[in-house]
């Protein structure tokens, strides 16, 4: 369908709370190099948790 592309379709989306323990006090913070985004973290504010977006691209 996307070709072997990273694309929208199948990008979960954003979840805008804690997976552990369910707070919505979660900051974003995105890494670019050069105008490309390489690295996309949530982080919860209330337990610390944080999770990595961006394991889903492919680079080709």
């Amino acid at each position: 369908m996307n070709k072997g592309r990273w694309s929208y379709s199948n990008y979960r989306p954003l979840q805008r709370y804690c997976k552990r323990c369910k707070s919505n006090e979660v900051s974003e913070t995105k890494y670019f190099i050069e105008g490309q985004l390489i690295q996309f973290i949530v982080r919860c504010n209330s337990c610390g948790y944080e999770e990595d977006v961006m394991e889903e691209i492919k680079w080709n």
